[in-house]
């Protein structure tokens, strides 16, 4: 242990009872119902009780017995005394209260806690009685209603025995010097006084250099002393000496007796404490980072700049001007204005302030930049600080960029799956404020905080408002402690400057930017001066859907496919709509850059201008309009009301996907399932509803064939349907309008002697319905003719 009982030089007296007294204390008014001492009062109680300026100790004349005189005429008043007894029955009595008063009568231990109470009704007498082993008690006495001036009341307790006993207190904690400046020394000064009546035995004292609250039983100090004894009324003096070489505070303690292995009249003030002693400097202004959005920019761009300047100096550094120079020859010296400047009127010891700049060029020119704090030298700094007040060169290349190399549709969505697919794990930096002092709105409360959950996986590159890392990047800064996942809800700067240094990731702009391999980022808006305009019809795997219309939020997606002619299907980098999950299985089940259908035309279609395009052909219809009927060997007829499928054969020479429109006119019939007489669809057959009237039983048909990149083609034919007893008869083989013999003979002379074909339309002579005309339609007319068999069916007609 620290602390080494010392050997006393003389033995310790037992002392025996003694009395003291409190000054008179005022709590707040309270009514006249008795409930008790709330947890607030309570803790006033313990402030009074603790603090040495309350306590005033009396000669305890007469050992145990004592008299208390005085009054208390406000409700809510208190009064205390304290008594130190030795082991044995404590009797308190509290008498003689004045009429129409109510006083109570409450006994605390050293720490303020209620160990007894009287609390009779008006002016009854209070007592309490009860066994104490030895220690320092208080008697409180608590007013309820007025008293008289005139009157008094007397507190007295029985014979205690007790012990004489030593009370050692810290009666002062002093400093030289509670400013000094950075490298001075002070000595620390401790007084420990011994205000009891007998000599102590060996104790230390602690000094705490830098505590926030009070020491307590078996905390470490930063130095300390041992004393063999303190006679009684004698002081002991310590000095300690501290040097500081950077700015700080000492929040400082100095205790007596720490581990309580002396037993005391008071245990309760032991402590001195807190005195705060302050190290100052003079104000030392340096360039905390300076972030250039990108260093390679083309001529006729714009480049944000974020300029951090920090104080760390002992002293506020008041009325001081930044200035950013955009091409310097030479690094520049104070007073100079620069090319920009911001600036400040007052920044405290250890803040920070960011300042934006959004600068562009309209030359072919390499800049060397630098930033200088106090370009005024109007701040008087520390030898030091004003050597450290300039950063630079940074050096921004503007030039002319030649167009890169026509790129393919298919190596753009190979460049967008790499984004999309790309597995990372949060890492524990993401979750915690980056290591800036700046990281909030300019305008508003709200802090920085991580869109995402440590150590759970997610693929999709992180969305980064203004960022454009490749893949390989992105997870070689998440390895190296940046941040990843920076948006509007989070970022640290204004909203129209983002892409800080110290995160990673890729915004909506930089992943086409990057699909497209672009020689270097460009905007929602910017987009336009290398792409061009187009129709929603003509988009192909490749292209871009842009919004620029929007105030606050403009964004750009890549067109992957039509899975129908009224939706698109994308890739973008969103900054919305995060979900978690673990690897092999989906890692993410809402990941950055999705896919998903739309179906509104708000945004416009855009083409780049170096993609890859080969020469279009037309689609290749074979053949005409077909029918596919429930019984293949049908052929091709179609009866009132049927449902039957229309199909036509066609195929791209360029591989591109190809769509069909279809049309029924005068649309007696409609097409499934939403029975209009139009319908697109990728397929290449339609469910087709044949005319259910014998007065309007045609349709014309037609479809057309078209691919995504504009090529189409055609054809038709003509739909008609029969209906029985009107446009044709059933079995009416020679068509005489009836159903006789002569039907059976005309059907076997054709038959068997080829005679003539039946009379168009062919299916009239169908009379069994199994879309086929021979020997079975002979036995079913002669079975319906002569032997009550079953009426015929037919009437189904060619399409032309």
């Amino acid at each position: 242990m620290k602390h080494l009982v010392l050997i006393s030089s003389s033995i310790a007296l037992l002392l025996w009872l003694g009395l003291g007294c409190l000054c008179p204390a005022h709590g707040q008014t309270q009514s006249m119902t008795k409930r008790g001492l709330s947890s607030k009062q309570l803790e006033s109680i313990r402030q009074r009780i603790n603090t040495p300026d309350d306590i005033v100790q009396l000669d305890p004349e007469g050992k145990g017995s004592f008299a208390w005189y005085g009054w208390l005429y406000e409700p809510g008043d208190w009064n205390f005394r304290y008594l130190v007894c030795g082991e044995g029955f404590l009797e308190i009595h509290l008498t003689s209260i004045p009429e129409w008063s109510d006083y109570d009568l409450y006994l605390f231990d050293c720490g303020g806690v209620k160990l007894d109470s009287s609390t009779n009704y008006d002016n009854q007498d209070e007592e309490i009685i009860r066994w104490v082993p030895i220690g320092t008690y208080y008697i409180g006495v608590y007013c309820y209603s007025g008293g008289d001036y005139d009157d008094s009341y007397y507190c007295y307790g029985t014979y205690v025995d007790r012990p004489a006993l030593p009370d050692l207190r810290l009666s002062s904690l002093t400093a030289s010097d509670d400013t000094p400046t950075v490298g001075d020394t002070i000595t620390i000064t401790l007084t420990v006084w011994n205000a009891g009546d007998s000599a102590s035995g060996s104790f230390y004292t602690d000094l705490f250099l830098d505590l926030e609250s009070p020491p307590g039983p078996g905390d470490v100090s930063d130095c300390y002393w041992g004393t063999a004894w303190l006679d009684p009324d004698s002081t002991v003096q310590f000095t300690h000496e501290v040097t500081k070489d950077e700015v700080d505070t000492c929040h400082m303690y100095a205790v007596a007796d720490l581990d309580d292995y002396e037993t005391e009249i008071n245990e309760c003030n032991n402590v001195e404490g807190p005195v705060d002693v302050i190290w100052h400097a003079k104000p030392d202004l340096i360039v905390e980072e300076f972030c250039i959005g990108s260093h390679q920019r083309e001529t006729g761009d714009w480049v944000n700049i974020i300029v951090v300047v920090k104080n760390q100096g002992g002293d506020t550094a008041f009325d001081f001007r930044t200035a950013l120079f955009y091409d310097a020859s030479s690094p520049p010296t104070p007073p100079a204005n620069g090319d920009a400047f911001f600036d400040t009127d007052a920044l405290a010891p250890g803040q920070t302030r960011a300042w934006p700049f959004y600068v562009g060029n309209w030359e072919e020119e390499e800049w060397s930049m630098y930033v200088l704090v106090d370009a005024r030298d109007s701040v008087d700094e520390n030898y030091e600080g004003e050597q450290n007040n300039l950063w630079g060169p940074e050096y921004v290349n503007w030039s002319y960029f030649s167009s890169p190399p026509s790129i393919t549709r298919e190596e753009i969505i190979e460049n967008a799956w790499d984004f999309v697919q790309v597995l990372w794990q949060c890492p524990s930096q993401n979750a915690m404020p980056p290591d800036t002092d700046y990281c909030v709105h300019p305008n508003s409360d709200q802090e920085w905080s991580s869109d995402f959950v440590v150590g759970a996986w997610y693929a999709g590159e992180a969305y980064e408002w203004g960022g454009w890392d490749r893949v390989t990047a992105f997870l070689d800064n998440i390895a190296q402690g940046q941040r990843v996942g920076v948006h509007q809800g989070n970022d640290c700067l204004p909203n129209y400057l983002s892409n800080p240094c110290w995160s990673t990731g890729i915004d909506c702009s930089g992943f086409v930017s990057r699909c497209w391999e672009l020689s270097y980022k460009r905007s929602t808006i910017s987009l336009y001066e290398i792409a061009h305009e187009m129709s929603y019809d003509s988009l192909r795997m490749g292209d871009a859907l842009d919004d620029t219309t929007a105030e606050d939020y403009r964004h750009v997606r890549l067109f992957l496919e039509r899975p129908h002619p009224d939706s698109i299907r994308v890739l973008e980098s969103i900054s919305y709509g995060i979900g978690v999950g673990s690897p092999p299985n989906g890692c993410d089940t809402n990941i950055y850059h999705r896919i998903y259908d739309l179906v509104n035309r708000d945004y416009i279609p855009i083409r780049y201008n170096n993609v890859y395009d080969p020469p279009n052909h037309d689609p290749v219809i074979e053949g005409h309009l077909n029918c596919r009927y429930p019984q293949a060997e049908c052929g091709v007829c179609i009866k009132l009301a049927q449902e039957v499928t229309l199909e036509v054969s066609a195929y791209d020479p360029d591989g591109d996907p190809i769509y069909y429109q279809w049309y029924c006119f005068p649309d007696a019939g409609y097409f499934l399932p939403y029975g209009l007489d139009t319908i697109t669809t990728q397929e290449n057959y339609v469910t087709y509803v044949a005319p259910s009237s014998p007065w309007w039983p045609d349709d014309h048909i037609w479809v057309y064939v078209w691919d995504d990149r504009g090529g189409c083609g055609w054809t038709d034919g003509q739909v008609e349907a029969y209906d029985q007893g009107h446009s044709c008869v059933c079995g009416d083989a020679n068509n005489d309008g009836t159903i006789n013999v002569g039907d059976v003979v005309y059907l076997v002379t054709y038959i068997y002697q080829a005679g003539p074909e039946p009379v168009p339309p062919i299916e009239r002579a169908d009379a069994s319905n199994d879309c086929l005309v021979d020997v079975g339609d002979i036995v079913y007319l002669v079975a319906y003719l002569y032997h009550a068999g079953p009426a015929p069916e037919c009437c189904w007609f060619p399409p032309e």
